[in-house]
């Protein structure tokens, strides 16, 4: 099964996936290309909410 495919399929255990990856330190087994999507995803959403707030 390629990185992503889980992603694609199934979001919620994608991202438990790779919190047990991290944990685990299995660098390799990572999908770090949609992990940065997420990464700044998650980013650009806390600053808008942020903004809204003020």
């Amino acid at each position: 099964m390629r990185k992503a495919a889980l992603y694609d399929q199934d979001f919620l255990e994608w991202t438990q996936q790779q919190a047990e990856y991290l944990r685990k330190r299995y660098w390799a087994r990572l999908d770090v290309e949609n992990l940065v999507e997420e990464l700044e995803a998650l980013g650009r959403s806390e600053q808008r909410e942020l903004g809204s707030s003020l």
